[in-house]
């Protein structure tokens, strides 16, 4: 093996691997989480909201270990302590939205740092947690796919490093009145297909199928078919 293909082998070993550890903090703070507060659907997340973020936000990360708590600022100046002052992008590279969104200045996000290094970030959406996204085949009723109340964003490189970018260190997951759960996985969506060229299914992708093939051959991939480059 080449010099570069050793390096690209390890950078998708720690993306993995990293992903992996997050999800499992998160998961394991949801089941600590609504022993003490219930579930998600009482917790009054009332969306694009600083009073929702924090609601959405306290109930799990008094669960977690922190390096920093950055709250609901809006000042870049205090946010990148928790997540990178920096546009976000798509899996394709292009400007996130088309805007200057960054999430260091998003006041009506809540953003920590784990004490593992990652960024997450909160993202209030639904109080009733019955929001649909067809990146999301998690709901207890498999006849629909509207049972989400938020997102969390993870930077798993963590403030001002890497790309800021979905599906390369920025990955969404789902919280429902249930669990939290990757985003992607649909099948009969365009997520983590051939043309998922904004990144969103790339969570699921990851903890699924163990790779970041989609990275360098995503043209080739599907969700039930072949999961890596020829």
């Amino acid at each position: 093996m080449t010099i570069p293909m050793i390096n690209n082998k390890y950078k998708e070993t720690k993306t993995v691997s990293k992903l992996t550890q997050t999800y499992s903090i998160l998961q394991q703070a949801f089941q600590l989480a609504i022993k003490d507060e219930s579930s998600p659907g009482s917790w009054n997340i009332i969306a694009s909201s600083a009073n929702g973020a924090n609601n959405m936000a306290k109930p799990l990360i008094s669960q977690m270990k922190l390096l920093q708590d950055c709250g609901t600022t809006s000042n870049p100046t205090i946010g990148k302590n928790c997540i990178s002052n920096t546009k976000m992008k798509y899996l394709n590279g292009n400007q996130f939205n088309g805007d200057n969104w960054n999430l260091a200045s998003e006041g009506n996000t809540y953003k920590v740092l784990l004490l593992n290094g990652v960024s997450l970030t909160f993202h209030p959406r639904n109080a009733a947690c019955n929001l649909s996204s067809d990146t999301f085949v998690y709901c207890i009723d498999k006849s629909t796919s509207a049972c989400t109340c938020g997102y969390i964003l993870a930077d798993i490189d963590g403030p001002n490093h890497g790309q800021n970018r979905l599906g390369w260190d920025l990955f969404q997951f789902f919280l429902t009145d249930h669990g939290i759960f990757p985003s992607g996985g649909n099948p009969k969506t365009r997520y983590v297909t051939g043309n998922d060229t904004e990144g969103w299914g790339a969570t699921w992708w990851v903890l699924n199928k163990k790779n970041t093939a989609y990275q360098k051959c995503l043209s080739q991939l599907k969700i039930d078919g072949q999961s890596k480059c020829k």
